[in-house]
């Protein structure tokens, strides 16, 4: 079994967006500075279509895939392969934010947590997710409520400890089906 997951941190997507932003206007400039003025709007194309590929290719390279063997952490220019000895359990729980620049008072984070330094010693976030209130209606649902089921899937595969919040298994119970 093999399954893809994984959270982009916040300041990580704005790097990665701020990359493409430039590497797009570098484009713009160089494609003007070479052909003239009146490519402007081609230099926008170009430079909007390879800054997009570049964010892309950034923000795909960052994920965490979990197989039967091991753990792989992906970054930009690190990986890193955990053991499945290292990890303690698997948290499904609330995550307030007090802060008044998020979306929403809460979200659901997803995570396993390791006992040992080596691996951590703290937890890897899987995924996090908006709190479900109805059933599934997008793609984008449907892909977390299969990651979220293929996960917990691995997690009792593998005997983990798994915590899962009373309200978030009722929530994910009823509107998505997922048994936890």
């Amino acid at each position: 079994m093999n399954v893809r997951a994984g959270v982009v941190p916040l300041a990580r997507t704005a790097l990665y967006a701020a990359t493409a932003v430039v590497v797009g206007l570098v484009v713009l400039v160089f494609v003007v500075a070479v052909f003239g003025v009146n490519r402007i709007v081609t230099g926008l194309i170009v430079g909007f279509v390879i800054g997009t590929a570049l964010y892309l290719t950034l923000a795909t390279l960052h994920r965490i895939t979990l197989t039967d063997d091991a753990i792989t952490v992906r970054e930009l220019l690190r990986k890193q392969v955990l053991s499945w000895d290292d990890v303690v359990g698997c948290r499904f729980e609330v995550e307030t934010h007090p802060e008044p620049h998020h979306r929403r008072d809460e979200s659901w984070l997803l995570a396993l947590y390791f006992g040992s330094v080596g691996a951590g010693g703290g937890g890897l976030a899987l995924a996090v997710l908006e709190p479900v209130t109805h059933p599934y209606t997008n793609a984008r649902e449907m892909h977390q409520r299969e990651m979220i089921e293929s996960i917990f899937a691995m997690a009792r595969r593998k005997s983990l400890d798994i915590r899962v919040s009373p309200s978030i298994a009722a929530a994910v119970q009823q509107h998505w089906k997922i048994t936890i």
